[in-house]
């Protein structure tokens, strides 16, 4: 489960951490689970060094629901 809550950042390739999900995150991946039928949601990550976010696409797993 670590791979999920970490991921390297695109710009300066150091390991960043997932943030706290705000509410527009929370819309934006409610949207996405909707438009793909429940398979895919957004995860939002953020880089200490740089300060650059992320937010990438997910599959849901079906433990979650």
């Amino acid at each position: 489960m670590d791979e999920d809550r970490q991921r390297d950042c695109a710009i300066c390739g150091q390991p960043g951490q997932r943030t706290k999900r705000t509410s527009k995150d929370r819309l934006v991946s409610w949207l996405l689970e909707l438009w793909t039928g429940g398979r895919e949601r957004y995860a939002r990550y953020s880089c200490q060094r740089c300060n650059w976010t992320t937010l990438l696409r997910r599959p849901v797993r079906r433990s979650e629901q």
